[in-house]
């Protein structure tokens, strides 16, 4: 099965096809299914890209690589697309319809994420933190070693009850983390090295870590 055997089939049917992706049985079918779906609109789709980038103010390379995201978050997820909603439109309007409002959407992302980058806070040299520091090598008043001592001695009973990665995972983020902004993706592939656990399960360590120490701080008054 080639896409060129499905280039007459409805876009309809194209799309039901692509549903199946995740069926050993119907896999080829989907994926070829998606390459003629792709080149029925890729046209259009890849012009409106260019007359939005004009409005973005990105070049044409840029443009033609979100039209290809446009597609790639069509596929990704093609049950979203339901038939029932086209009410008056034909299915190839609606596609059409429905692929453009994701462009618009792929654009908005990644203008959001070049803004991230421009005005990030990372420079690339934030290291995962495995312990509290040692107090006395900083260069500050001994009234202020005193007071940050006593953090750390309540931050470590805080966290006394969970396990060493879950330290790890509080006192990186606890160091990085910043408003409006997600960590360094090398930061977190460090994270991963360090702890040997995958991100969604250091998402559940994190939460666990940052709930725990509000408890604590609740229970002795210090908030």
């Amino acid at each position: 099965m080639t896409w060129e055997d499905l280039q007459k089939e409805p876009t309809g049917d194209l799309i039901d096809y692509m549903k199946c992706k995740n069926e050993p049985a119907y896999k080829t079918l989907a994926e070829a299914a998606f390459a003629a779906f792709t080149y029925r609109f890729q046209k259009e789709i890849t012009d409106k890209c260019r007359k939005l980038g004009k409005h973005w103010e990105f070049n044409m390379e840029i443009c033609d690589q979100l039209a290809d995201r446009t597609f790639e978050n069509f596929w990704r997820k093609p049950y979203k697309f339901e038939k029932a909603k086209c009410e008056k439109l034909s299915i190839d309007e609606c596609a059409k319809y429905y692929l453009f409002k994701t462009a618009q959407r792929c654009f908005c992302d990644y203008a959001r994420d070049i803004l991230k980058i421009e005005n990030s806070p990372y420079d690339g040299s934030e290291e995962v933190i495995i312990d509290f520091p040692v107090l006395e090598t900083i260069e500050i008043s001994d009234a202020k070693i005193n007071m940050l001592q006593e953090m750390q001695t309540e931050m470590e009973r805080a966290l006394a009850s969970l396990s060493p990665k879950h330290k790890i995972i509080y006192l990186t983020y606890k160091a990085y983390e910043k408003g409006g902004f997600k960590l360094p993706r090398p930061l977190l592939q460090k994270l991963r090295d360090e702890t040997k656990l995958r991100q969604n399960t250091i998402r559940v360590y994190k939460k666990e870590a940052f709930k725990k120490v509000e408890e604590y701080n609740k229970q002795n008054g210090q908030e």
